[in-house]
């Protein structure tokens, strides 16, 4: 299935924005179909914290961050002959009811990459306060 074909499933097309290898291999064996990159988290592991940059050049479908209305959704999504692409966001509806609205690709963003520099955040707090790797090694069972 082309990436186009992608977006005209009985569901919307979830892309897991990546960061690395690692994040990479990690979405390609939870099963997303798509990848992409996602400049923020990148930017943010280079150290550069600068808003994205967009260039309307043969698009391809429309990208609206920051949408979570479904209301505003399904009316943009009606006057468009364009795929139409939203951003996770926290009050974002399910992804069944996205695709009622006419969502064809919803992008993660850097928030799982927010989220996960979070975590690791917080273990190496713990390993430091605790002097130990025994926080590290919790969930073994599950690698």
């Amino acid at each position: 299935m082309t990436f186009a074909e992608l977006h005209h499933q009985h569901t919307p097309l979830v892309i897991a924005n990546v960061w690395d290898a690692t994040s990479a291999i990690a979405a390609q064996q939870a099963g997303y179909q798509a990848l992409g990159t996602s400049s923020a988290a990148i930017a943010a592991m280079l150290g550069y914290y600068r808003g994205q940059l967009y260039k309307a050049a043969g698009a391809d479908g429309l990208f609206v961050p920051c949408l979570t209305s479904e209301q505003d959704i399904a009316m943009i999504a009606k006057e468009l002959n364009l795929p139409l692409n939203v951003m996770c966001m926290p009050d974002l509806a399910t992804f069944g009811r996205l695709k009622q609205a006419g969502v064809s690709r919803i992008s993660m963003g850097n928030v799982v990459h927010s989220a996960i520099q979070l975590q690791l955040k917080n273990l190496l707090e713990r390993v430091q306060a605790q002097q130990s790797f025994a926080e590290v090694f919790i969930d073994e069972s599950a690698r």
